[in-house]
């Protein structure tokens, strides 16, 4: 029963807390992009109502 536990665990970085890092970054980028693209979309709705 004990073999099945992981001894190395926190040793080596282990593929689901690299997917959970990797997923964590995706997000804020994500936000970031989302951010940047909303900011963008409001300035170029700006000058449509004055035409």
């Amino acid at each position: 029963m004990s073999r099945v536990e992981p001894a190395d665990n926190g040793s080596p970085p282990t593929p689901l807390c690299q997917y959970v890092y990797h997923f964590e970054t995706k997000i804020d980028l994500y936000l970031l992009y989302f951010a940047i693209h909303v900011s963008s979309l409001r300035e170029l709705a700006r000058p449509m109502p004055t035409n």
